[in-house]
């Protein structure tokens, strides 16, 4: 058996790498950082909510036990971008179809600080980070707190579907 030690620092390397290009799908960095001689395209491609369903797919069938429904994290992913798009919005397009995956690049990152327990205020210090020192667009705090908001309302949706979160 292979030591399961190797696995949180493998993880590590990868959030480390995957935070400094956020542009990039997890197949698409895996791609980039293994270099096969026989690149497969499939998995270049893929989405990461389509690799994340097929994750929560093989957990379940071996048996993997989870404390969040698959649906429910379907259900809270698609809820946090939403709440991005149409409320946060600090760069104003959230009257443009066109433009509903602008910020598709920080739903998983908002995920997981809901999972781990984060409270109003870190979810505001993390939206007006993102906001102000990676897009530069100052001063969003109302829309920060108004999605902060809206999401804690969401993860609690979330918990009571599944039991935990």
């Amino acid at each position: 058996m292979r030591d399961p030690a190797r696995i949180d620092g493998v993880l590590a390397a990868l959030k480390e790498v995957w935070e400094r290009d956020p542009d990039l799908r997890l197949g698409q960095l895996m791609m980039n950082a293994v270099k096969p001689e026989s690149p497969c395209r499939e998995m270049f491609y893929i989405e990461d909510d389509v690799l994340l369903q097929g994750l929560l797919n093989y957990a379940r069938l071996r048996g993997i036990g989870s404390a969040r429904g698959c649906d429910d994290l379907v259900v809270l992913r698609r809820a946090v971008g939403e709440v991005l798009h149409y409320i946060w919005d600090p760069i104003g397009v959230a009257g443009s179809p066109h433009a509903r995956d602008e910020y598709d690049g920080y739903v998983e990152p908002i995920c997981n600080l809901l999972w781990r327990g984060a409270d109003h205020a870190t979810l505001v210090r993390h939206l007006l980070q993102i906001s102000e020192q990676q897009m530069g667009i100052p001063h969003r705090r109302e829309e920060a707190e108004r999605a902060a908001d809206k999401l804690l309302q969401w993860r609690e949706i979330a918990a009571r579907g599944s039991g935990a979160l």
